[in-house]
């Protein structure tokens, strides 16, 4: 019986977080010596924890982990694997005894991490946090540098990129110059161009050869300079430093100069720009007026216009052809004055009735009059108004509207003196009306003046 006493003071020391209480069933001081019958008789009913048979704290209030026996509210450590890879830590959780059943789901007591993997480079072992020098290529052209890096293991992982674990530099090589090889750090003579006109001279360069590669550009080996050559003018052969006369035409009008220029040959080429061998001075020239043509010296007589109105003067000038050029600038060289026959129109005229409709007047014709063109030709028809208080039309054709001041909601023509002309061309014989249209009011008059203008 005391056995089962201080395996309950144990358990309910680790519900409380590990902190022993003795808890005394009875009034009297818990003393050291317990015996079975003092706890029974404070436990008569064995309804309290810390009076429950040890039976049925096995039963009730133990968990297994592993093979390791853990009481009520005791913890452990478990992993979720038994091993990690290297370089990581492995996963765990607490898990409580709760109620005989233990928390968590992890089912590892123990985990340990795995050791560092090493690398393989070109057939070489490569351990973990070891470093080797790698290169971008076996080898390299002469005056190159091999490019290198780096490359250090990491848990079976080789970082960095390059391939190689050596590298060479070649050796240099020779340049060939027009079938002549020139060795690494030689030089040859070269010419811009393999032979250069007289008066020119040969230009040089010297081409120095570097790992097979020849500086400069001229690409020949010799050079020499031709002869002096000969010039052509106009089918003449000049020699170098010979002459010849040039004119800067053929010909030259009357009254005008022959210009020439001594022009020299310079190894085939002609100093200045005259391209003829000959100049002629040619024969004054005519002028071109009315259909006929005026000889140098001659003069004209000329119109403004070929036809003038009636009542005008013809315009006329002086015109003088000097060497194909003729003064003055009139075009005409005859002129005649329109015939005209005229009519004075002075009507007084009566009207009647106004029809209204609405807020305008009708208008209507009050007067007629028909010309007859008294030509047996084409003539121009002239109508001069000085005054009219009304419309008027030309063949019906309406050739001064009326104008309307409007006053109280009605129009009234606005009657002032004007002056108008009006023409029109009229075949033989034919006619001419003029018409008058009325918009209100009794009386009214027409003053104008009609022409027929021949042709």
């Amino acid at each position: 019986m005391f056995e089962r006493v201080i395996k309950w003071i144990i358990l309910v020391g680790a519900v409380i977080g590990n902190s022993l209480v003795f808890q005394n069933c009875s009034p009297a001081q818990f003393q050291d010596s317990i015996n079975e019958a003092s706890i029974s008789s404070n436990c008569p009913n064995n309804t309290t924890p810390e009076c429950l048979d040890s039976d049925e704290i096995a039963q009730n209030l133990v968990c297994s982990f592993n093979g390791h026996i853990y009481y009520e509210g005791e913890s452990v450590v478990a992993y979720l694997a038994s091993s990690a890879p290297s370089g990581k830590s492995c996963i765990s959780e607490i898990r409580r005894c709760v109620g005989g059943a233990l928390t968590g789901a992890y089912p590892y007591s123990e985990c340990s991490v795995d050791a560092p993997e090493s690398c393989l480079f070109n057939g070489r072992t490569i351990a973990h946090g070891q470093n080797i020098e790698a290169y971008l290529n076996s080898s390299v052209t002469y005056g190159q540098s091999c490019t290198k890096q780096s490359r250090t293991c990491n848990n079976g992982v080789l970082n960095g990129s390059y391939n190689f674990s050596s590298c060479t530099v070649g050796s240099a090589a020779s340049c060939l110059f027009n079938g002549q090889t020139v060795p690494h750090g030689g030089s040859v003579a070269a010419f811009q161009n393999s032979s250069v006109a007289y008066g020119q001279s040969c230009t040089k360069q010297s081409r120095t050869c570097n790992n097979g590669v020849l500086n400069g550009s001229y690409n020949f080996s010799s050079c020499t300079m031709g002869s002096a050559a000969s010039c052509l003018f106009n089918g003449q052969t000049v020699p170098h430093g010979g002459s010849v006369a040039a004119f800067q035409k053929s010909s030259v009008f009357f009254g005008q100069t022959c210009q020439s220029e001594t022009r020299f040959c310079q190894n085939g080429t002609l100093t200045g720009s005259n391209s003829y061998a000959s100049c002629a001075i040619e024969s004054p020239r005519g002028c071109l007026f009315g259909g006929r043509t005026l000889a140098h010296g001659e003069n004209v007589v000329a119109y403004l216009n070929s036809i003038e109105p009636y009542g005008q003067n013809c315009k006329q000038q002086l015109r003088y052809c000097q060497d194909g050029l003729l003064s003055g600038s009139y075009n005409h060289s005859s002129c005649t004055i329109r015939k005209s026959v005229c009519v004075p129109l002075k009507v007084a005229y009566s009207r009647t009735g106004i029809a209204l409709q609405g807020n305008h007047c009708q208008r209507k014709v009050m007067y007629e009059r028909t010309f007859t063109n008294p030509y047996n030709a084409t003539a121009i028809f002239n109508i001069d108004v000085r005054y009219v208080d009304d419309t008027y039309l030309i063949d019906d054709q309406e050739v001064k509207p009326n104008q309307f001041l409007r006053f109280n909601g009605d129009y009234y023509k606005c009657n002032a003196p004007h002056a108008d002309r009006f023409s029109k061309v009229v075949g033989p014989s034919q006619t001419v009306k003029l018409s008058v249209a009325d918009n209100h009011g009794t009386a009214a008059s027409i003053d104008a003046t009609v022409c027929f203008e021949g042709l």
